[in-house]
C-alpha cells in the first residue's frame, strides 16, 4: 500500500510540474517545448516527466553502488584513480560496463550497454554520468582505501542489479 501511496504522490507531482513554468535549460522545459510544437500529447507530459525522473534513482544509486563495490574489492584500481583523479568519468564507465545496474537489455553488441541502446536508450544517461562522476570525485579527494566490511548481499531483483546491503570501511585520505 506504500507504494501505491508513493506512485500516486509521484504522478500528482508530474501533473503540477507539467502545467508549472520551468526553467528554460532544464529538461522539463524542453517536453513542454515540444508539447507546444505538437511534438508531444500534453496528456503524456507528466509520463514523460515520470519516465525521466523515477527509474533514474534506482538506476544511479545502483551504479554508484556496484563502483563502491568494485573498489572495495579491487583496491589497487582504487589506488590507481586516487593517483590521477581525472579519470573518475573513464572509471564510472569502466564500472558501468563491468556492473551495469540494468541487466535485461540485449548483449549482442560490443559496446557498452549499462544505459540501453536505440529507442531503449536512458535519456537520463548524461545526468547519471553526471552523479556517478561527482561521488567518485568526492569520494577519491577524501577517502583513501575502501573495503569490504562484511558480505555483500545483493538486491533480488529481475531488471536491476544492485545491493540491498552493501558494508564497506573506508579511511580518510
Amino acid at each position: 500500500m506504500a507504494a501505491a501511496d508513493g506512485i500516486l504522490a509521484m504522478s500528482a507531482y508530474a501533473q503540477q510540474l507539467a502545467g508549472s513554468e520551468l526553467p528554460d535549460d532544464c529538461f522539463g522545459a524542453r517536453i513542454q517545448r515540444a508539447v507546444e510544437r505538437g511534438e508531444i500529447e500534453r496528456s503524456r507530459c507528466p509520463m514523460l516527466f515520470i519516465d525521466y525522473l523515477a527509474p533514474s534513482l534506482d538506476t544511479t544509486i545502483s551504479a554508484i553502488g556496484n563502483a563502491v563495490w568494485l573498489f572495495a574489492t579491487h583496491p589497487d584500481q582504487w589506488r590507481l584513480l586516487r593517483e590521477d583523479p581525472d579519470r573518475v568519468k573513464a572509471a564510472f564507465n569502466e564500472a558501468l560496463r563491468n556492473e551495469s545496474p540494468i541487466s535485461c537489455f540485449t548483449r549482442e553488441s560490443a559496446g557498452q550497454l549499462a544505459f540501453g541502446h536505440g529507442e531503449h536508450a536512458c535519456v537520463g544517461m548524461g545526468l547519471a554520468r553526471l552523479e556517478g562522476a561527482a561521488v567518485l570525485t568526492a569520494l577519491v579527494e577524501r577517502v583513501g582505501t575502501i573495503s569490504l566490511a562484511g558480505p555483500p548481499v545483493r538486491k533480488r531483483n529481475n531488471l536491476i542489479r544492485s545491493f540491498a546491503s552493501l558494508p564497506v570501511e573506508v579511511s580518510a585520505a
